[in-house]
């Protein structure tokens, strides 16, 4: 044992004091190699030249350095603590301490550091040691000056110290394991990880790039830098990512559930960040130029996640992915996928969609403008799709497939759709602006969806059970099916509505419109409450149409039918084309019908609560035309009726451009007007007015069906004009006969008392030109109003009752022989002269005899000239009427005497 205060010496060769040395001051002392023990505290003074090893242990008291120590192996221990205030040089150097080991100046220069305290080492001098080996402390700290590779173990006790390994040049190498309770690893240069790293804190700081080529980072909590990128690749256990920047990108896998505190920055790199085991939850915000997440068991966005112009991608390979009400993404291009459901409801600011599976359902909300460029299949069509833009100039581009049972679609300006198809059981949504989806969709049901304006095409049957709205109503509505039916469930409202389907078109709710267009590939029907309420309708169908609800519409256009069959509620101005194919019926419940245009229908049926007036751009077109008219019925265009069947109206007036055929009953109330201006009239049914009149550019026929009923009969005929005659006798109801030209021909038959009169100021009663004439009362008189003569050729006529009388006789102008075939109550009464005022003989049938020698003199007018066509004074020129009876001529009381220049007297 050497007791003393100093020790000094030297020897050629080593010098070994291991004694229970009681030494108080180390002096200078020079030996190959040196170790000394010492029982008490040891200050060494030195200088010691050791080329060898250098070992310095205290077995009671602390170790103090106050000199420089050199050596090629360099070993202190200290049973207490051990204080560096100077360089320390060897191969290697080993510390130990059974306090604390601390560094306040100098310099640890060294091949290898290993070494021992019970309580903390730190060294944070400008150290210079190549590697670190076995180190154990309470907690260590080690700054080095150069590049470090740590070959450990370096532990802590119970392995909840701090550790701190710091390069201010050079990298940072740990190829062995770590632990402890902080563990801080900085490099200046590159951090690079092969081994375990264990610690409740784990900070990773790089100059250059931090790599985990092996080993598991065990850590509560993560957080560092690196001004180049972080790949931390392993099977890691980090339970809290903090804040971590990176200059090229940061990447974690994690294979524990992991929280996200951040920020984590990428820089110009990515940011990856994912799972293996557990749920990955952002709490922080990240941003990189690509940002790549993945939660084995659910991602969950609780921050803002930015990708700037890059990609993001989300992934869960057995959870969902969602977003709390702080989180975002701001990426280019969004993609990924989920085993459960996709739920991103914060101020996203994606681009572009891409491709995005989902085990579930699938919602994105965003504040810009999105486009979605790859097929979105929710849950293989299973599950439901909400995509959301927000804000006034944010569209929503469907440039891809959408498939998902119930789709909303939602966007703070246009919804547009490029080349592209939703598959949907029900699709709603809204848009600020317009909403055009006229991709190759497949949807059963249209729910509640408003728009600007909004169009919809369909590629099968497609059921709108909305409500479908514009702003205000006064945006423009289209809706088409390519193949199946439109059925319309819910109310309608805007300017321009359009409803096209390629099967049957079904309305069950109102549809209002400033112009409202209907098409279909089958049948257009109305039922319940599905009134129609436009400006203007229009539209076509293959099959029938059938719109017979209380419609308010101002204008019929264009429509085309198998069959169209329209009522409206209001007055109703049809200004077509319409074309019914087998049947058009047209009726208005309230108010007037106007027919402004062309109206076509084999059969065509036309019912007004008021009016029925036809313009002069009218035309109807039917086989049979049938109707009826609250008020009067003015028909007057170039209509080309085949037949007139049933009609009724106060007032019906009708022209025709071809034959006409009626089978009525025909009923013009206080008047009945028929014209063709191009063929034939035939009559052969009822047909009544108190004032009739027809007209025909052909004959004029009644059949045995026929009869007018009339107050008044006028007309004309370019041919023959036929109601009823001898072998044909038809029962006609006419008061009075006037203002009737048919000059190749006329015959009447009557069942009551007919008057020939003027009418409206005509100058004959009939005029049959030269031609034939047949006048015939079956029921009651032929009688004379005023002295408006018949103009004919040949005359025959017939009463049952009186035929004239003395102060009326019947006035004729004719050519030939005027025949009275029957007279009921005799005499007749007439005045029959030629166009010259000549007498006309009159002749009778059966037992009408009238002697020759009665037709010997001459009407002449007031200049004694005989004229072609009597001049009304020769009417009024002194003629006596006289009469006829069954067994000859009945004279005037005045002129019953004989005349015995004319005949034999003697036995009068």
């Amino acid at each position: 044992v050497i007791t003393a205060g100093t020790l000094t010496g030297s020897s050629t060769g080593d010098t070994t004091l291991d004694g229970a040395n009681l030494i108080g001051t180390l002096g200078a002392f020079n030996a190959a190699s040196f170790s000394l023990t010492n029982a008490q505290a040891l200050a060494v003074n030195g200088p010691l030249t050791v080329p060898g090893t250098l070992s310095l242990t205290t077995t009671s008291g602390a170790l103090t350095l106050n000199t420089d120590l050199a050596a090629n192996a360099l070993a202190l221990t200290s049973a207490s603590d051990l204080a560096l205030a100077h360089n320390l040089t060897a191969a290697t150097v080993s510390l130990d301490s059974g306090g604390s080991i601390t560094q306040s100046a100098g310099a640890i220069t060294a091949g290898t550091l290993t070494g021992s305290s019970t309580g903390d080492t730190t060294l944070d001098g400008a150290n210079l040691i190549g590697t670190l080996g076995a180190f154990n402390a309470a907690s260590f700290s080690l700054t080095n000056a150069q590049a470090l590779t740590v070959n450990g173990p370096l532990t802590t006790t119970g392995g909840t110290g701090s550790i701190r390994l710091v390069t201010t040049s050079g990298a940072l190498n740990v190829d062995q394991d770590l632990s402890g309770g902080a563990i801080t690893l900085s490099s200046a240069s590159d951090l690079a990880l092969a081994t375990n790293v264990a610690s409740r804190s784990l900070t990773l700081v790089s100059g250059g790039n931090i790599t985990q080529n092996g080993g598991v980072l065990s850590a509560d909590s993560l957080s560092g830098s690196a001004a180049g990128g972080a790949a931390l690749s392993g099977s890691n256990q980090i339970a809290t990512l903090g804040a971590f920047s990176s200059g090229s990108g940061f990447l974690l896998d994690d294979a524990r559930a992991l929280v996200v505190t951040g920020p984590v920055t990428g820089g110009n790199g990515a940011v990856s960040l994912g799972t293996t085991a557990g749920a990955l939850t952002i709490n922080g915000t990240l941003g990189g130029t690509a940002i790549d997440l993945s939660g084995q068991d659910g991602l969950v966005i609780n921050a803002a996640t930015s990708s700037g112009a890059g990609d993001t991608t989300l992934a869960s390979a057995a959870g969902a992915v969602s977003e709390g009400s702080n989180g975002s993404v701001t990426a280019a291009n969004l993609s990924g996928s989920a085993a459960g459901g996709v739920s991103l409801g914060g101020a996203n600011q994606v681009a572009t969609l891409g491709h995005f599976g989902s085990g579930g359902n699938f919602s994105l909300n965003d504040i810009g403008t999105l486009t979605v460029n790859s097929p979105l299949d929710v849950n293989g069509g299973a599950g439901d799709l909400s995509l959301t833009t927000a804000g006034n100039t944010s569209d929503l581009i469907l440039a891809s497939d959408l498939n998902a049972v119930n789709v909303m679609l939602r966007s703070g300006r246009d919804i547009k759709q490029t080349g592209s198809g939703i598959t949907a059981t029900t699709l709603s949504g809204s848009s600020v602006g317009d909403a055009v989806l006229t991709g190759g969709n497949h949807i059963v049901t249209l729910g509640i969806f408003s728009a600007a304006d909004f169009s919809l095409s369909n590629g099968q049957s497609l059921a709108v059970n909305g409500p479908l709205t514009t702003t205000n109503n006064q945006g423009n509505l289209s809706l088409t099916t390519t193949s199946g039916q439109l059925a319309i469930n819910a109310a309608l409202a805007g300017n321009a509505v359009t409803l096209g389907s390629a099967g049957n078109l079904v309305l069950s709710s109102p549809i209002k419109g400033n112009a409202v267009v209907l098409n279909s590939g089958g049948n257009i029907s109305q039922s319940g409450a599905s009134a129609i309420f436009a400006g203007m309708l229009s539209g076509q169908s293959s099959g029938d149409t059938m719109l017979n609800q209380a419609n308010q519409v101002g204008t019929l256009g264009g429509f085309r039918a198998a069959g169209f069959s329209f009522t409206n509620g209001s007055a109703l101005n049809v200004a077509g084309p319409i074309d019914g194919g087998t049947s058009v019926s047209l009726t208005t419940t309230s108010g007037d019908l106007a027919i402004n245009g062309a109206v076509n229908g084999i059969t065509t049926t036309l019912q007004s609560a008021g009016g029925i007036n036809e313009g002069s751009s009218g035309a109807i077109t039917a086989a049979t035309l049938t109707g009826r008219s609250g008020g009067a019925a003015s028909l007057l265009g170039a209509n080309h009726i085949d037949t007139l069947g049933s009609f009724s109206a106060s007032a019906f007036g009708l022209s025709n451009a071809q034959s006409l055929t009626v089978t009525g009953p025909l009923d013009g109330g206080s008047s009945t007007t028929l014209a063709t201006t191009a063929g034939d009239l035939a009559i052969d049914g009822a047909v009544s007015g108190t004032q009739t009149t027809l007209h025909s550019a052909g004959i004029i026929n009644e059949g045995r069906g026929g009869t007018i009923t009339a107050g008044t009969l006028s007309g004309s005929a370019t041919g023959i004009t036929t109601l009823g005659s001898s072998t044909q006798p038809v029962a006609n109801r006419i008061g009075t006969l006037g203002n009737f030209s048919s000059t190749a021909g006329f015959s009447l038959t009557n069942a009551q008392t007919l008057t020939l009169a003027s009418v409206g100021g005509s100058s004959y009663s009939v005029d049959a030109g030269t031609a034939a004439l047949y006048l015939a009362v079956t029921g009651g008189d032929l009688l004379e109003q005023g002295q408006t003569p018949v103009y004919d050729g040949l005359g025959t006529f017939s009463a049952t009752g009186k035929i004239g009388s003395p102060d009326l006789p019947v006035y004729v102008i004719g050519t030939g022989d005027q025949t009275v075939a029957m007279v009921g109550e005799p005499p007749a009464y007439f005045y029959a002269v030629d166009r010259q005022g000549n007498i006309l003989p009159l002749v009778g049938e059966l037992s009408v005899n009238v002697p020759t020698s009665l037709f010997t003199s001459r009407a002449q007018n007031a200049n004694n000239r005989g004229d072609a066509y009597i001049d009304p004074s020769v009417i009024s020129a002194n003629y006596r009427s006289f009469g006829i009876v069954p067994s000859g001529i009945l004279l005037p009381e005045d002129q019953q005497r004989c005349q015995p220049e004319l005949e034999d007297c003697s036995n009068e």
